[in-house]
């Protein structure tokens, strides 16, 4: 029998289970409008660029080699995480495509065309660095009609409720969308609500790795910074901006949370995920 589809009240309750087992959360998610831009200057991808002129001291990082998720759980102090999936969908480990070395994870999200709505993600929380790069390696096998939206990497925090509980609050996505018959990146910001669109349609490649870089310098004061890189080109730099609480418990996301997709199977792949202070880590 078919599992039954999961509304969006009930998919924010599973996905707040998988990262805080009091965590109720309600914020919602948006498509990408398709306006009309020119072409990105095209790119070839395979080693991201040097972003930034620092050295890099990597405080987390994951590449699958244990043939699992384990990587994603280690108790670093002040941290730790977590590796979940809601109805139709699965994390596994994978020995190919991979980015190096002999394994990576797949994320394979099924059913999901509209009312689909579901999720397989990683993740890292906890007192994350006040400013830190969140990278990873992609790979979408094929290109996807993208009616609704696909959030590949997420950054949130959370806040206490009065019934003593926590809440997630969402602070930005980094989403697979379409413009003009492809697959493009944007992202949205939930404190301002509103989508960050480059000024050019960046293509996202299909059928090889890529890599994504964030960097994210948390302030509650108009000084953060929330900069998106795809294979080291700069896709979304925000600066001057409050981008949330400057410490205290974030979470870092990567994997999928999807409603409205064509072909309604999602498949990508991830490898090499990390947390680095002063650079990418290499």
């Amino acid at each position: 029998m078919r599992a039954p589809r999961l509304g969006w009240s009930a998919l924010v309750v599973a996905i707040a289970t998988a990262c805080d087992p009091n965590v109720p959360i309600g914020s919602r998610l948006v498509p990408d409008a398709a306006p009309s831009r020119p072409l990105c200057p095209a790119w070839e991808g395979g080693t991201a660029v040097s972003i930034e002129a620092s050295a890099s001291e990597v405080v987390w990082s994951a590449d699958y080699e244990t043939n699992d998720t384990s990587q994603w759980f280690e108790a670093v102090p002040g941290t730790d995480g977590y590796a979940a999936a809601g109805a139709r969908a699965a994390i596994t480990v994978v020995t190919e495509p991979v980015h190096r070395a002999t394994h990576a994870a797949k994320v394979e999200l099924t059913d999901v065309g509209s009312g689909g709505l579901t999720f397989a993600l990683q993740g890292r929380r906890g007192e994350l660095p006040q400013e830190a790069y969140y990278s990873a390696w992609f790979y979408v096998p094929i290109a996807y009609r993208i009616d609704g939206f696909a959030v590949i990497a997420k950054l949130e925090t959370r806040a206490d409720r009065p019934d003593g509980g926590t809440s997630l609050i969402y602070l930005w996505d980094v989403i697979l969308g379409s413009a003009d018959g492809m697959m493009t990146l944007y992202v949205h910001d939930h404190l301002r609500q509103m989508d960050l669109l480059p000024g050019c349609v960046n293509v996202v490649p299909v059928g090889r790795w890529f890599r994504l870089d964030v960097l994210w310098r948390r302030s509650s004061d108009p000084d953060g910074r929330f900069a998106l890189w795809m294979d080291g080109q700069p896709i979304v730099d925000a600066s001057g901006l409050s981008t949330g609480p400057a410490a205290g418990w974030v979470e870092w996301d990567i994997g999928a949370v999807a409603d409205g997709i064509a072909p309604t199977d999602l498949v990508l792949y991830l490898d090499d995920a990390a947390i680095s202070v002063g650079n990418p880590a290499p």
